[in-house]
This record gives C-alpha cells, sequence and structure tokens, in this order.
C-alpha cells in the first residue's frame, strides 16, 4: 500500500505535467502570457459573452462549425441560437455536442470565432465567471437556470 506522501509526490507530479501542457498549448497558439481571466473585466475584449449548450458540431475543413442554443446572453447578440467558428485543429475549442459552455467570441453576429486562448470553458467549470456575469449584467437575483437536455428549442426542431 502506497503512503500517503507517495500519493501527495504522484499527484503533485501529475499536475505540473498538466500545467505544462496547458502553458505549452497556449504558447504554441501564440495566446498572451498575461491575459484577462476575470470574467467581467475581459469582456471589452470580446464581442459576446453568453451561456449555451452546443446542438450541432461541423467540420469544414481548418474550421470547425458550432450551434449553440442560448441560456443566457451577458453580451453581444441575442438570440434563441447562435452559431460560431473555432479552429479545428488545437488552438480551437474542442465543443461536444449536447455539452453546455459559457463562450466568449469575436466578431459580428453572423461571423462569430472563438479559440483556445478565450475564456471559453465548460460550464461545469464556470460558476465564478456566471456569477460575475450575472451581477454585473444585472441578473444577480435571478441565477442561470440550465434547461434539461432534450427541453430546448434544438431537440423540437430535430422532431
Amino acid at each position: 500500500m502506497l503512503s500517503s506522501k507517495t500519493w501527495t509526490v504522484v499527484g503533485t507530479a501529475a499536475l505540473a505535467v498538466a500545467l505544462s501542457a496547458v502553458d505549452a498549448r497556449a504558447e504554441e497558439c501564440g495566446c498572451p502570457a498575461a491575459r484577462n481571466t476575470h470574467a467581467v473585466s475581459a469582456l471589452p475584449s470580446y464581442a459576446s459573452a453568453f451561456a449555451g449548450r452546443v446542438v450541432a458540431v461541423k467540420e469544414e475543413g481548418a474550421d470547425r462549425k458550432v450551434t449553440l442554443q442560448v441560456f443566457r446572453a451577458w453580451k453581444g447578440p441575442r438570440a434563441k441560437t447562435l452559431d460560431l467558428t473555432t479552429s479545428a485543429g488545437a488552438c480551437g475549442v474542442a465543443f461536444e455536442e449536447g455539452a453546455d459552455y459559457v463562450v466568449y467570441s469575436t466578431g459580428k453576429k453572423d461571423d462569430l470565432r472563438t479559440d483556445a486562448c478565450s475564456l471559453t470553458a465548460a460550464l461545469a467549470r464556470s460558476a465564478k465567471a456566471i456569477r460575475q456575469l450575472d451581477l454585473h449584467a444585472g441578473y444577480g437575483s435571478n441565477p442561470l437556470r440550465v434547461p434539461a437536455p432534450g427541453s430546448g428549442p434544438a431537440e423540437a426542431r430535430q422532431r
């Protein structure tokens, strides 16, 4: 049986490897070394910020076209669904159909783009950002409620 000290060393080594992989990816993609990670103060860098569920992902050459059912928009276009583009390569966001995300994108409504350098992340890992954005946008007393899968307009269109 391994001691707790051994597990601490193993865990620390695994974390260091994971963090170095993230740093290497950020460097490879040309992400700024000191980027702003505060949800509200980073907003001026983006054309839109919203929470949504991926309803479709389509590979188109070097790009990945993604359609999201929007739960809440803090900045940018207001629509039930939004389409955006990300790179299909290492510097793109690996969106998964059916998964929920907080998305930060650049561009106009008909040409939204996001990438690995943005603050885009899985909704489950974004509780702090959601709270900051909700308070900033006046939703403080109306917290984000994510609909259950199968209850949104995208699923109704597929039937």
